[in-house]
């Protein structure tokens, strides 16, 4: 079963595509409250995309109405949601991907092949995560719920 769907077209809502990614209840329970505000920052970095390929924004205008011109106003928001809100998140999850695939016994071999990177700079990634700094970060504890780690 695909947990990712398309709308194009005349079946979309705005008439250009529908992205819909649908969850088990068990992965909607898991990620609680967070649901909303990470769609939300997922939707920004959309968004934020096509205001810098077009320099335009179509958002907030009927169909009748021409695109606007992107602002810096319009830049805060997508500054402030990516870097202040959903990178720290993104690297607090990467870092808990890294932890919990050397607790698994993953090894540097694999996690290089991951992160398409030479197993030496893997090694140096997944040291500063282990042993760089007192225990899981605020943000990796964030992707974990503070789940007990191993190890």
């Amino acid at each position: 079963m695909d947990s990712i769907t398309y709308r194009t077209g005349d079946q979309a809502r705005l008439g250009g595509v529908d992205v819909t990614l649908s969850l088990t209840p068990a992965q909607s329970a898991a990620l609680g409250i967070d649901l909303d505000t990470l769609t939300d920052w997922f939707d920004t970095a959309l968004w934020a995309l096509t205001l810098l390929r077009t320099g335009a924004n179509d958002r907030n205008t009927d169909t009748d109405s021409a695109p606007t011109e992107a602002t810096a106003a319009m830049l805060y928001t997508v500054i402030n949601d990516l870097d202040l809100r959903l990178l720290p998140r993104l690297q607090g999850l990467r870092d808990a991907a890294i932890r919990q695939h050397a607790t698994l016994g993953g090894s540097l071999g694999q996690l290089a092949h991951a992160m398409d990177v030479t197993k030496s700079t893997a090694q140096s990634r997944r040291k500063a995560v282990l042993e760089g700094r007192d225990r899981p970060s605020r943000w990796e504890q964030w992707a974990t719920k503070n789940r007990p780690q191993e190890g």
